[in-house]
């Protein structure tokens, strides 16, 4: 179901090492739905990370992650729970 994870003041240099250690936390219903979503928003943010499209080029520059998702079984929608979604949200950090 739902879930969160945050990274909060990371140096983008250690940016493989900090999202893949970083854990989800929320509900736990739908486990392997659940785990799908996290592996694929890391996967991405990670991705956004390691390129220029919001660094300076700098490895010390540092970011700011929110990773969330809800997973419906088999990710079908279900009445009365919300549709299956990724948010992926990066920010540059102040030093």
């Amino acid at each position: 179901m739902s879930w969160t994870i945050s990274i909060t003041k990371a140096i983008r240099q250690n940016a493989a090492e900090i999202i893949d250690a970083a854990q989800a936390v929320g509900n736990e219903d739908c486990p392997q739905e659940r785990e799908e979503q996290v592996i694929i928003a890391k996967s991405v943010a990670l991705q956004i990370v390691e390129s220029d499209a919001l660094f300076s080029g700098d490895p010390g520059d540092m970011f700011n992650i929110s990773l969330y998702g809800h997973a419906n079984p088999e990710h079908k929608n279900h009445e009365g729970y919300s549709n299956d979604t990724i948010t992926i949200n990066i920010y540059r950090a102040a030093p």
